[in-house]
């Protein structure tokens, strides 16, 4: 795939690309209410489609946990302090 070959700065830019362009034409859909013209669902079924080859390089290139280590979202505990003995 092309975004395969990006490097990972373009790749982000690329995808926060997409996620702007989803939210712009939400908004127009939204703003037209029931008397959506043609080239806004046209634009929107598009859009579905590239996501999902947007969204498979995406989850390509995400590192899995394996590679990162422990999940950082678990609780840690402080460290116990040495009880005192009289």
């Amino acid at each position: 795939m092309l975004l395969d070959t990006l490097p990972p700065a373009v790749r982000r830019w690329v995808y926060v690309a997409y996620a702007a362009l989803g939210l712009v034409l939400g908004a127009i859909q939204v703003g037209y209410g029931t008397t959506e013209p043609t080239w806004v669902t046209q634009a929107l079924a598009v859009y579905a489609f590239v996501g999902t080859g947007v969204g498979l390089t995406a989850r390509a290139h995400t590192p899995t946990q394996a590679s990162t280590g422990p999940s950082s979202s678990r609780r840690l505990r402080p460290p116990r302090s040495p009880r005192s003995q009289p």
